[in-house]
């Protein structure tokens, strides 16, 4: 699962973990007001952010915010529609495009190798 980059995450959702994360590349997405987006409490010091951390490595935060964008997780253009699933390319969701293009023969690879 492609890591999500602090300068990308958008407005009032910042990087969280605590030691443990950082030692284990699973911080968190913190969205303010609302807590970490997996729904794992935040009740330990930010180690993240006093580490300097710079990727969300938590899957279940990562999956979050594929869930939440409205943008193809493989070219950036708008999805049109409900979108596909974009594994096994990545955890988002993608356009008919891409889904045509990556996505499909992507998992047929996988299947016929």
């Amino acid at each position: 699962m492609k890591k999500v980059s602090v300068k990308d995450l958008g407005p009032n959702i910042t990087v969280f973990g605590g030691k443990g994360n950082v030692w284990t590349d699973t911080c968190h997405a913190y969205k303010s007001g609302t807590g970490n987006l997996c729904g794992t409490p935040a009740l330990s010091t930010n180690w993240a952010r006093l580490e300097g951390v710079e990727e969300v490595g938590c899957p279940k935060c990562l999956e979050k915010l594929a869930e939440s964008s409205d943008e193809c997780s493989i070219c950036g253009d708008e999805i049109g529609g409900h979108g596909n699933n974009a594994e096994p390319v990545n955890a988002g969701r993608c356009c008919d495009s891409c889904n045509g293009s990556h996505v499909i023969p992507a998992r047929l690879a996988s299947i016929f190798g």
